[in-house]
């Protein structure tokens, strides 16, 4: 069963829209189909309601208990020198079952100048996306 992140949350209603509706269509899912939701920090199972131009309504029709693998795994990873490596790391983590990714700035590492925000934001995809797939919390 796929799985996506919920864009917002209203009663019982969730609604999934931007770059997860965008994958959500490629489905072509019809009323009344199941996907699991993640949403708030909860596992959601939903049932679509509603299908419009830029965004999905879903009803939720159950919480769907998260069960965290013990011990709770946090991976410090210096960031390497050629930066791109970092990608990688980020999905094996992932799929290791790690909570946490804590990138250090070491003296053997990463040294340059770049837009952080930017990174940050490609490696949150990069981490949703590994997230999903595994179908870990």
């Amino acid at each position: 069963m796929e799985r996506f992140l919920c864009s917002k949350r209203r009663g019982d209603l969730i609604i999934i829209d931007g770059q997860e509706f965008k994958h959500l269509r490629v489905l072509r899912l019809k009323k009344g189909e199941k996907i699991q939701v993640f949403c708030d920090g909860r596992l959601f199972l939903a049932s679509l309601w509603d299908l419009a131009k830029d965004h999905a309504i879903f009803n939720i029709l159950e919480e769907i208990p998260i069960i965290l693998p013990r011990p709770k795994i946090t991976v410090y990873q210096c960031l390497p020198v050629e930066l791109k490596l970092i990608e990688e790391v980020i999905d094996r983590v992932s799929q290791a079952g790690a909570i946490r990714l804590v990138p250090l700035l070491c003296k053997r590492g990463f040294h340059g100048s770049l837009n952080w925000e930017e990174k940050l934001e490609r490696w949150k995809r990069i981490s949703i996306a590994s997230f999903k797939q595994c179908k870990r919390p």
